[in-house]
């Protein structure tokens, strides 16, 4: 079995390269507070016999080489910070005010001729793509579905914590003040989302968003749409979701993988192990084992059921 390049470097990390893989973590989970602190509070400098200071080796990319390092500059801090705040708006359901923000910072986002820009990083043929559609037709839609399912609330959400509020501290201003609209003015916005959608080039994406909001039009049937069958479109998961999606995609534009570097060794390493498992490979002698190693019985059938997904996904 090969190793994929640049993985065998981090074998035996040094400090500079675990310092890399910390800080490339808490940025691309949004937390600009925790990673300016630990950026400052982690720089050391070395010096040699001559008094020269020594020069941090990087971190290799996944390609192998070592223009990949993550250092926190001032530009990357603020894209930071503004994918927070969009990500905290969204969270919240306040997606007219998340549209704003992503027109004013990243309207490469949403728009097709908006070019992303010029300091954007240089993806690899080989990056890894995320989960969901980055597509900004897509994204428009899911923001637009999100924003009709917030204007049919009868009662405010009692939500837990916020994806995006896990590490840093940030008062959050949501407001339980609201007023359903009246009926007419959602059906007028249940007519946009279906003229929105026949706009979608890909019939394939047209069928899936119909049968979407079929059921999320089926929500103005019901006088509290919170206690009906389709009350899952009302859940502080389908905003987290959203937000998620949106998220993943302005990293994705900025030229950054949608997921960090840890995450991504760690499915790697997860990948490997498991198909050593199946194929009852035998470990080394030296190898360093993952709890429950010996392989799994074939006679064993998985029962997970698969539950639909709280946002459409489209091929992007």
């Amino acid at each position: 079995m090969s190793t994929k390049p640049g993985l065998n470097a981090l074998s035996n990390p040094n400090p500079y390269q675990l310092r890399s893989l910390v800080l490339d973590y808490l940025c691309q989970q949004s937390y600009p507070q925790t990673a300016r602190i630990f950026a400052r509070d982690s720089t050391t400098r070395n010096f040699d016999a001559d008094g020269d200071e020594i020069m941090a080796p990087s971190l290799p990319s996944a390609s192998g080489s070592t223009d990949g390092a993550f250092e926190l500059t001032d530009e990357i801090e603020l894209q930071v910070q503004r994918r927070k705040e969009i990500k905290l708006l969204i969270e919240r359901g306040e997606v007219d005010a998340a549209i704003t923000l992503l027109e004013k910072y990243f309207p490469f986002v949403l728009s097709e001729t908006e070019p992303p820009p010029t300091s954007s990083r240089t993806r690899s043929s080989n990056a890894y793509l995320p989960a969901t559609s980055v597509e900004p037709c897509h994204l428009m839609l899911n923001l637009r579905i999100l924003a009709f399912t917030e204007a049919l609330r009868t009662r405010p959400l009692v939500s837990g914590t916020t994806s995006s509020s896990a590490m840093d501290t940030s008062e959050d201003s949501s407001s339980t003040d609201f007023e359903r609209l009246p009926q007419s003015a959602l059906l007028e916005k249940a007519m946009k989302l279906k003229a929105l959608s026949m706009l979608l080039p890909s019939s394939q994406d047209r069928a899936a968003y119909e049968r979407e909001l079929e059921n999320v039009i089926g929500l103005l049937a019901y006088p509290v749409p919170e206690e009906s069958e389709v009350a899952r479109y009302l859940s502080q998961e389908r905003r987290n979701a959203v937000a998620d999606s949106v998220d993943a995609a302005i990293y994705y534009r900025l030229g950054f993988s949608p997921i960090s570097k840890i995450e991504l060794y760690t499915r790697y390493t997860s990948t490997c192990w498991t198909l050593a498992r199946l194929l009852q490979a035998e470990p080394s002698a030296n190898a360093i084992l993952p709890p429950n190693w010996p392989p799994p019985s074939k006679d064993k059938k998985s029962s997970k059921k698969v539950r639909p997904p709280l946002i459409c996904h489209c091929s992007s």
